[in-house]
């Protein structure tokens, strides 16, 4: 019956469709419906992959050895995609005075906790003026009012490359570090603002995290202690084991010097062989 069956072109066509998409997409093999399928590819001998894991989701990027848990800690948000404006812009007395406008308008919003419109009205003016680290400096202020770390460590760190002195940019990546959990950089940032310019708020935030950015540093340095103990500990131990390898060869080599001249003409001829 098998031999005599026939399959039309279109038959044939929706086979060969089939398997393209399956060469492209193994993972549809695992489906229920293809079941009979694979049982049918096993039976020939095929070997089917393992089925792709799902995806997991983001963790925290917390530093690691960070002590006890952290319950301020945020959700980390998506790679940034803001508007960063043209680094090579020539910006006009006009640009620049619609970016002020816009500026201004953003503040604005601010005052009214209109972040969201404050940060489209903060990116509108960088497309004007992108030469300016205030706006990225209050664009992730913005950001950190709505919980978005990493756009802000973006501005943040933007607005420093604009103004190596703009403290508010500073204080806005610190802080936002600090609620990722890279406690380290982020004490180191609020010092650094706080140093330019002071205020309580960032200092008792820097505060905060102190005694966890100093158990950090301690559990460190016991690890290189411990490692480099180890260290001069596994020096030593392949000093000896090449001593004592050397010693070993060396008594070998000894011991079958000695053999062989045990073995050589004459070695072992009685005293009178010699006498005169």
């Amino acid at each position: 019956f098998f031999l005599k069956m026939s399959f039309t072109a279109s038959q044939l066509r929706e086979l060969q469709s089939l398997v393209v998409s399956l060469t492209q997409s193994p993972d549809l093999l695992h489906r229920p419906e293809f079941e009979f399928f694979k049982q049918y590819l096993v039976s020939l001998g095929a070997k089917i992959p393992e089925p792709t894991p799902e995806p997991k989701a983001p963790e925290p990027e917390v530093e690691e050895d960070a002590g006890e848990e952290d319950p301020e800690l945020w959700t980390p948000d998506a790679e940034p995609t803001q508007e960063m404006g043209d680094p090579t812009k020539e910006v006009s007395d006009e640009d620049n005075a619609t970016a002020m406008g816009l500026f201004s308008e953003a503040r604005s919003a601010v005052s009214q906790s209109n972040f969201e419109v404050a940060v489209e009205k903060y990116s509108e003016a960088i497309k004007f003026n992108p030469t300016k680290a205030i706006f990225f400096a209050n664009r992730g202020e913005c950001f950190l009012k709505l919980q978005k770390p990493k756009a802000a460590i973006a501005d943040a760190t933007r607005a420093l490359g604009l103004n190596p002195d703009q403290t508010k940019a500073y204080k806005v990546r610190g802080t936002a570090k600090r609620y990722l959990g890279q406690y380290e950089a982020a004490i180191h940032d609020l010092y650094t603002g706080n140093q330019i310019d002071f205020d309580e708020e960032s200092d008792k935030l820097a505060r905060s995290i102190k005694d966890r950015v100093d158990g950090i540093v301690a559990r460190r340095r016991e690890r290189e202690r411990k490692a480099k103990e180890e260290e001069r500990a596994r020096k030593i131990a392949e000093y000896e084991r090449r001593k004592k390898a050397a010693e070993e060869r060396k008594a070998q080599e000894e011991a079958e010097h000695a053999e062989t001249m045990s073995g050589a003409p004459g070695m072992n001829l009685p005293r009178t062989y010699y006498s005169v």
